[in-house]
């Protein structure tokens, strides 16, 4: 029951940092993608400065939270300026949270969240070559990234995989002082 209230808690305090996020040049969308079969649909936000006039490149970036607290817009103080700054897409995607979802629903969702990125890339104005994984400095999230980044999924048919995934991004922590 602890963890409903520091999720709750930790909502008000991203949410008040969140509302001073400076949005001017440039555009967040959110969009419920399909999930893996079975699973429900996975929702990413999409942050890109408005200003571009060709394909991107992509950071798919997994929230922090130990799979347990968390949510895709909670680092939305640090990635919207970042996207502006660095000129690319940043993706934040919404997976489900133990305990009510047991491991390795979250994992899952972060899946199905990188593969349709790179499947449809085009669409969301995303240079199919540069698609990066990015996840804070956590060691769960380490494991998984190189999972996604290296493109194996374990006992996956190789249509299922995602090989199109080629560097991983590692942040020590977001903060609202990382950039300028």
């Amino acid at each position: 029951e602890d963890i409903f209230i520091l999720r709750e808690q930790q909502r008000l305090r991203r949410a008040e940092r969140n509302a001073r996020v400076d949005r001017a040049g440039g555009s967040t969308e959110t969009r419920a993608i399909p999930g893996l079969t079975g699973a429900p649909d996975v929702e990413l936000r999409i942050h890109r400065p408005i200003d571009a006039s060709s394909a991107l490149p992509c950071l798919y970036y997994i929230h922090g939270g130990g799979m347990v607290m968390g949510s895709a817009s909670q680092d939305d103080f640090t990635l919207v300026p970042m996207a502006k700054a660095l000129g690319c897409v940043i993706t934040s995607v919404e997976y489900r949270l133990a305990p009510e979802h047991p491991a390795p629903a979250g994992t899952e969702d972060c899946y199905a969240g990188v593969k349709w990125v790179t499947e449809n890339a085009k669409a969301i104005g995303v240079d199919p070559e540069r698609v990066a994984v990015g996840v804070p400095l956590e060691l769960g999230h380490q494991k998984q990234a190189d999972a996604l980044g290296a493109g194996r999924r374990i006992g996956q048919p190789r249509q299922h995989q995602v090989h199109d995934v080629g560097h991983q991004v590692v942040f020590a922590g977001a903060d609202e002082n990382l950039l300028p």
